[in-house]
């Protein structure tokens, strides 16, 4: 097929979700590693790599897997000012349970429509089960289920003919959904850093991203309870903002980037690659 396609000689090569190239990321997925041979056998056309959730090694991953040649790094901001981050802890005896009935209220008395991600393909199908209603339209979503009752849970959902969906994982990606109210995590195991930071919320997610920011930001409850007060310490977020080490790659010397903010300054280099870290707890971490 590539033959084919490259005897059309096309002039763009378009990659959506491209931080899916990233062996780095959550979202890998084998297949994109293909794509920078596909650019070769096409003949290199220009190409688009798309991508609303890349953290700054993902992004530098993306040039590198996909062969880019001083490539321009368009950023917008990720700070959504509207949106309240918040954790609820649940700890000791009878922790889940408790955790549980909590979720349930705050479904029952939240503006639909939301989302409850959960850990388990059973427990997206339980927790639907329970919360389905004469006052509540609920469906769980999860990759155990057939192509086709996926696709007809997300179109409900996109018409507006679902409150609540209860997924793992596998829900989320490309939905553009304008009035989604609230999304909330049962579980927290991949998101342990954020829910047990002491500091401003906001922040430590941006800082993923690489975007500074200067708390307090009067919206998550840290800074709503007055534990904020100044700058978050470096070694509170996932990631030092602007901080770069070299490191060796495999396909040769990696391209420098190009990074343009709105007409902002050009900087060049490999933004620091580290994981967020911090200890386990049991608890919910909702935005609202």
């Amino acid at each position: 097929m590539l033959d084919e396609l490259a005897v059309a000689r096309p002039s763009l090569l378009v990659v959506d979700e491209a931080h899916c190239i990233s062996e780095w990321g959550h979202d890998f997925r084998p297949d994109y590693l293909r794509l920078g041979a596909a650019a070769d056998a096409l003949g290199r056309p220009t190409i688009l790599a798309l991508t609303a959730t890349a953290a700054p090694p993902v992004r530098d991953e993306i040039v590198e897997r996909l062969g880019l040649r001083d490539p321009a790094l368009v950023i917008r901001g990720f700070d959504r000012p509207n949106l309240r981050f918040a954790v609820e802890r649940f700890n000791g005896e009878g922790g889940e349970e408790r955790k549980l009935r909590a979720l349930a209220d705050h479904i029952a008395a939240a503006q639909p429509p939301g989302v409850v991600y959960v850990a388990t393909r059973r427990q997206a199908e339980t927790l639907a089960e329970a919360l389905c209603g004469p006052e509540l339209r609920a469906a769980s979503y999860h990759a155990g289920m057939k192509g086709a009752e996926r696709d007809r849970v997300q179109e409900r959902f996109m018409d507006g003919d679902l409150d609540v969906v209860c997924a793992t994982t596998a829900f989320g990606m490309g939905i553009d959904k304008a009035d989604v109210r609230w999304v909330a995590h049962s579980e927290v195991s991949e998101l342990r850093g954020y829910a047990e930071t002491e500091g401003c919320r906001r922040a430590f997610i941006l800082s993923y991203f690489g975007e500074p920011f200067e708390p307090p930001c009067g919206n998550c409850d840290n800074c709503e309870s007055g534990r904020v007060r100044a700058a978050a310490a470096e070694d509170a977020l996932p990631f030092v903002v602007g901080a770069r080490r070299p490191r060796a790659v495999g396909r040769g010397r990696r391209p420098a980037l190009r990074r343009r903010r709105g007409g902002g300054a050009v900087r060049r280099g490999r933004l620091q690659d580290a994981r967020a870290r911090g200890g386990a707890r049991a608890g919910a971490a909702r935005p609202a």
